[in-house]
């Protein structure tokens, strides 16, 4: 999913930036479109400072800095990042020193080490993964769900409290 082949060597490559894909009309022809959709940091990589992506991130190299992401976040085995994480949703499997904020899920792989807080809608910890921090389950609920929900709750606490009061 990652990786692009190489129209001289047919050898798998990497790109830093823009993630390619294949071309649906050329596909027999071995050429590329650059997606500007998707970005690959690769495993002999070192970045220092922010990453922001309106896409689908994968990292296999070295991360020191914040890294904020309005796609998928994959983490690859050989991956360590060093700063905070803003998702919408993102698999560990390499290492991650910092505070992580996803909107829906996040999972932590078998290989994957975790040291920092998590802010998450779904968190997945499958069996082998190491994790060090907390975790508080966020939901933002839509508007017209939000009102509707408050009211209800609102109506539930007086007549509550009313009650209550009788009973005083």
């Amino acid at each position: 999913m990652f990786g692009f082949k190489d129209s001289r060597s047919k050898e798998t490559g990497v790109v830093i930036g823009l993630q390619p894909e294949p071309d649906q009309k050329e596909a027999g022809k071995n050429q590329n479109i650059l997606s500007p959709n998707n970005m690959y940091i690769p495993a002999n990589c070192l970045v220092k400072g922010t990453i922001e992506s309106k896409g689908d991130v994968r990292i296999a190299g070295k991360i020191e800095g914040e890294v904020i992401v309005s796609g998928k976040l994959d983490i690859s085995e050989s991956a360590v990042i060093t700063g905070n994480i803003d998702a919408d949703s993102l698999l560990i499997n390499g290492e991650l020193h910092g505070n992580i904020k996803v909107k829906n899920l996040l999972e932590v792989g078998p290989t994957g080490r975790l040291y920092g807080d998590i802010i998450a809608s779904f968190l997945k910890i499958v069996k082998g993964a190491h994790f060090v921090g907390t975790s508080t389950h966020h939901y933002e609920p839509s508007l017209s769900t939000n009102k509707s929900n408050t009211s209800s709750h609102s109506s539930l606490l007086q007549s509550i409290m009313a009650k209550n009061s009788k009973a005083i």
